[in-house]
C-alpha cells in the first residue's frame, strides 16, 4: 500500500524542494568523447549491475533530453518530449508502487564515472526525472527516503590524471609535440606513443606507459615547453653516445 500518496505529483510539486531549482548536469561534460579526448581510451575498468536499488538523491543529470534544464522545468516544461514526461507522471500517479518494487526492471540506465555522481544514459531519462521527485515525495510524507529499484548502473573507471595531463599536452603541438593514445580495448594495456620535435626536424620517438607518459607531460607542463639546459645537454650526449631518438624528460617528477 502506497498510502502516502494522498495527491497527484505535480500537485505536490508546485510547492518544490529546493534541489528541484538546480540545473540537470550533462553527462556528455562528465564523460567527454570528443575524437582525440574521448574519456574512453583512458577507462581503465568498467562494471555493469543489474537490478540495484538506488537512491535518487544520488542522480545529478542526464545524457542530452534534459540536459542544462532545471529538475522542476523538466518535471513541468520538458524541452523535449511533453507526451513522454506526461506519461510517466500519469504512470507515478496510477502505479507509484512501480518505481518502488521492482517493477522498472531496467527501465532506468544509469552511469558513473568512478562511482560517484549518477547519470541517468541511454534509457529512462523521464522515468528519472519522476523517480526524483516521487522518492522525495515519500520522504516528506512519511520521514523516510525510499531506493528506487530494478535500476541498470554502469560504472566507469578513469585514469583521470592520464587524460588531464594528455589534454594539456595538446596544446604544444604548436611547438612539436604529439602524442596519441593506444588502447584498443579494455584487455589491451593503455599506452602512449610520443613525438617530440622541439630538438631538431628528425625529431625523438617512445611509446610510453601511463607511468612514463606522465613523467613526460608534467616535465613539459613545468618547464611551459621550454628545453632546459639539462634537456640541450642530454640531447647531445645521446646522440653522440646512446639513442638519439629516445625522448628526454626526467624518469620521476
Amino acid at each position: 500500500m502506497m498510502d502516502w500518496k494522498d495527491e497527484s505529483l505535480l500537485s505536490w510539486a508546485s510547492t518544490p524542494p529546493s534541489w528541484a531549482h538546480s540545473t540537470i548536469l550533462d553527462w556528455k561534460e562528465a564523460f567527454p568523447r570528443e575524437d582525440e579526448l574521448d574519456v574512453m581510451k583512458f577507462v581503465t575498468a568498467q562494471t555493469f549491475e543489474e537490478s540495484v536499488a538506488i537512491d535518487m538523491r544520488l542522480v545529478v543529470g542526464q545524457w542530452e533530453h534534459y540536459a542544462g534544464q532545471t529538475w522542476l522545468d523538466a518535471l513541468c516544461s520538458p524541452q523535449w518530449r511533453p507526451g513522454k514526461m506526461q506519461n510517466a507522471i500519469e504512470l507515478a500517479d496510477r502505479n507509484p508502487a512501480y518505481y518502488f518494487n521492482g517493477e522498472v526492471k531496467g527501465g532506468i540506465h544509469l552511469s558513473s564515472v568512478n562511482g560517484r555522481d549518477w547519470y541517468s544514459n541511454t534509457d529512462g531519462n523521464h522515468r528519472t526525472v519522476v523517480a526524483k521527485f516521487l522518492s522525495d515525495m515519500q520522504f516528506q510524507k512519511t520521514g523516510k527516503y525510499p531506493l528506487v529499484a530494478g535500476v541498470h548502473t554502469h560504472t566507469y573507471e578513469v585514469d583521470w590524471e592520464s587524460f588531464n595531463l594528455f589534454r594539456a599536452l595538446n596544446s604544444y603541438k604548436s611547438i612539436g609535440i604529439n602524442a596519441y593514445v593506444k588502447h584498443e580495448s579494455l584487455s589491451d594495456s593503455l599506452f602512449f606513443f610520443v613525438a617530440d620535435y622541439r630538438f631538431n626536424r628528425r625529431g625523438k620517438f617512445e611509446q610510453l606507459t601511463p607511468d612514463r607518459f606522465r613523467n613526460y607531460a608534467k616535465w613539459v607542463l613545468h618547464n611551459n615547453g621550454y628545453l632546459t639546459r639539462g634537456d640541450i645537454l642530454t640531447h647531445y650526449w645521446q646522440w653522440w653516445f646512446t639513442n638519439p631518438e629516445k625522448l628526454v624528460f626526467p624518469t620521476s617528477n
